[in-house]
C-alpha cells in the first residue's frame, strides 16, 4: 500500500474577522509525528510519500502531484488554520 502524506505547512490568519482572505506565513518546520508515522508504515513494509506544502498549493499542482504518486490512501495532517484549504484539497 502506498500512502500519501499531505502537511499542509503554512499559518493562514485571516485579513479581517468574517473575510475569506487570508495572510499566509511560509512555513517549513519539521513535524515529527508525521516522520513516525511514515518510519512505522515503511518497517510495515508499506511505502509513503510526502506532500510538505509551506503554502497555499493550486488545485492544478494539487491534482498533478496527486496523479504523479498515484496513493492507495491520503493522509492530511493540519493546523486548525489551514483547514479552509484542505477543505479544497478534499473536493
Amino acid at each position: 500500500m502506498k500512502v500519501l502524506f499531505v502537511y499542509p505547512d503554512f499559518l493562514a490568519t485571516r485579513k479581517k474577522l468574517g473575510d475569506s482572505q487570508f495572510d499566509i506565513t511560509p512555513g517549513g518546520w519539521y513535524s515529527e509525528g508525521l516522520a513516525s508515522m511514515s518510519a512505522v508504515l515503511k518497517e510495515a513494509g508499506h511505502r509513503t510519500a510526502l506532500m510538505h506544502l509551506t503554502a497555499p498549493a493550486s488545485r492544478r499542482d494539487f491534482e498533478k502531484k496527486l496523479e504523479e504518486e498515484s496513493p492507495d490512501v491520503i493522509a492530511f495532517t493540519v493546523r486548525t488554520s489551514a483547514v479552509p484549504y484542505v477543505r479544497q484539497y478534499l473536493e
